[in-house]
């Protein structure tokens, strides 16, 4: 469940909570939010890493020729994380990053 529908509103509509409590406890909204940031959190040193390698790479920062490099640098930097072997220029996986093969980022001009 994404988070802008997983409030206690979305779920009693849902039958996913008690529709007969008139009032939620504080306990409850904080195990709640909790449960939320839990979720999200693990994620956002990802989000930040790919999206600071997608601006490198539009603003000129980051060549065509060392995607790789730099990659793998600023997920060292960024999350700590280093790959299990040594990686070329011919390693970068695409796929990962589907925003940069996507060419998405053209339309962030608009």
């Amino acid at each position: 469940m994404s988070l802008p529908v997983a409030t206690t509103k979305h779920m009693k509509k849902f039958g996913l909570l008690d529709e007969t409590q008139e009032k939620i406890s504080n306990e409850t909204r904080i195990n709640f939010l909790m449960q939320n940031a839990l979720r999200l959190i693990p994620v956002l040193t990802f989000i930040y890493l790919n999206n600071a390698y997608r601006w490198k790479i539009i603003d000129g920062a980051i060549g065509q020729d060392n995607l790789t490099y730099w990659w793998v640098k600023m997920t060292s930097d960024i999350q700590g994380l280093v790959p299990p072997v040594l990686r070329d220029e011919n390693d970068l996986d695409f796929g990962v990053t589907y925003g940069l093969k996507g060419e998405t980022h053209k339309f962030i001009k608009h």
